[in-house]
């Protein structure tokens, strides 16, 4: 799928499923950490095309979106070749191999509570803050800003100089200091945002595992020979990114999810449901 299906595929996640949640438990969700969850999941849903030069991903950072395009590559093309097969194909680039499969999502997703769990204080203008809070505001902020950049894809790439990318990073950070004014800090920890990043990288290769190339999301399973075996959908079945069916059908589908979950959290938070 493309830029915008995926950012929106994260947030129907989160918005949907915390409705959901919502209204068969009861439980009223904290605004502040329904939109933290949101810009996290959405962003998140695009994590995964860190592994391409041309993705919306990488040219949202700008110089910076190409150093991580350059590790990120280094590293999937490596270990691609020191796991695959005889029957599996050399690569010289990375994009769709490690950073798309169930074993990254779960390692970012094991990173992020490695950093969210850490401990100790720190005061920033008179708020205690404990240590992992502030890097869950870190995640959020990185996410946010590829929830954003996913949303304005095409913007992204009709820009002809890099300030755009800039300014977006700029808008993400503001837009976390806010949050982190509101944010309840007092005995609450963020570790659940580590959940939140896996299932976002699980929706990006979900995603992409409907298209006509898969995804070896199953590495490092050995599957007919292969350790870089593409799953899929059988042909007929199978979508063309950005093409009729994921503008006509999923992306409208994603926004009355979107939708019907922020109205049913906003009526479960004032006690109408």
């Amino acid at each position: 799928m493309m830029g915008p299906a995926h950012s929106l595929s994260g947030a129907a996640v989160w918005l949907g499923g915390t409705a959901v949640y919502s209204y068969t438990t009861g439980t009223q969700i904290d605004p502040v950490i329904l939109i933290m969850g949101t810009a996290v999941l959405a962003g998140a849903a695009l994590g995964p095309d860190l592994d391409s030069y041309t993705s919306t991903v990488t040219r949202s950072f700008g110089i910076f979106g190409r150093l991580m395009y350059y590790v990120t590559n280094a590293l999937s093309v490596t270990v691609h070749a020191m796991t695959r097969t005889r029957k599996d194909e050399p690569v010289e680039n990375g994009h769709r191999t490690l950073m798309h499969t169930l074993v990254a999502a779960i390692a970012v997703g094991l990173i992020s509570l490695t950093l969210t769990s850490l401990p100790g204080t720190v005061t920033i203008q008179g708020k205690d803050f404990l240590t992992g809070q502030l890097f869950a505001l870190g995640i959020m902020a990185f996410f946010l800003h590829l929830g954003m950049a996913g949303l304005l894809s095409k913007q992204i790439k009709k820009a002809k100089k890099a300030l755009g990318s800039y300014l977006l990073m700029a808008a993400s950070i503001v837009i976390t200091i806010v949050i982190a004014y509101f944010l309840p800090t007092e005995d609450t920890t963020y570790q659940w945002l580590a959940v939140v990043v896996g299932v976002g990288w699980l929706t990006h290769i979900l995603g992409d595992t409907i298209t006509k190339m898969g995804t070896p999301i199953l590495w490092p399973l050995k599957i007919r020979g292969k350790r870089w075996y593409d799953i899929a959908l059988p042909t007929p079945l199978r979508i063309t990114a950005g093409g009729q069916f994921e503008m006509v059908i999923l992306t409208p589908l994603f926004l009355l999810v979107i939708v019907s979950g922020a109205v049913v959290n906003i009526l479960i938070g004032m006690s109408i449901l």
